[in-house]
C-alpha cells in the first residue's frame, strides 16, 4: 500500500493580487512618529511582494514603513518627490493570521503627505492559481 505526504503549500511572490486596500489616506503633518494606516490580515503562509504608494509634495519628505504584527520588518522607505513614488518589498515568514501593516509618517511635521494602493501579490509554489484573498481589516485615516 502506497503512502502519499500532504505538501504543506508556501505562498510565493508573483503578479497574482492577493488582497488590497487601496484607499487614499492622509499622512498628516504632525504625524512625526510611525501610526498605523493600513493592515491586512494574511491567510495563507509564505512570502509576499509588497507594494504601496508614499505620495508627498516636492518640499517636505514622508515615510512608510512595511510592520508584521506591530513589529517593523520592511524598510523606512522615503519619498520627497513631487508626485511621490510606488514601493515594493518582498517579504517572507508570514503566518495565518498575521497582520501585515502599513505605517506612515512626516519627517517635517509640515505638510501633509498621503499612503495609497497597498497591495500583496503571491501564489501557490510557483503556480498563477490565485490564493485566498486576505481580509482588510484596517484602512484608516491617520
Amino acid at each position: 500500500m502506497a503512502r502519499t505526504r500532504n505538501r504543506i503549500q508556501q505562498a510565493v511572490p508573483s503578479a497574482v493580487l492577493v488582497s488590497s486596500a487601496n484607499t487614499s489616506r492622509v499622512i498628516a503633518g504632525a504625524t512625526t512618529s510611525p501610526t498605523k494606516s493600513k493592515e491586512i490580515v494574511i491567510t495563507f503562509p509564505g512570502i509576499y511582494l509588497i507594494r504601496f504608494f508614499l505620495g508627498s509634495d516636492n518640499v517636505n519628505s514622508h515615510r512608510a514603513q512595511i510592520y508584521r504584527n506591530g513589529a517593523a520588518i520592511g524598510l523606512s522607505q522615503l519619498a520627497n518627490a513631487t508626485y511621490g513614488l510606488e514601493f515594493s518589498e518582498t517579504i517572507g515568514g508570514w503566518n495565518r493570521g498575521d497582520l501585515c501593516q502599513l505605517y506612515a509618517w512626516t519627517n517635517s511635521g509640515a505638510a501633509p503627505g498621503s499612503v495609497a494602493n497597498f497591495r500583496i501579490f503571491g501564489s501557490y509554489n510557483d503556480s498563477e492559481v490565485p490564493i485566498h484573498t486576505g481580509r482588510v481589516v484596517t484602512d484608516v485615516a491617520v
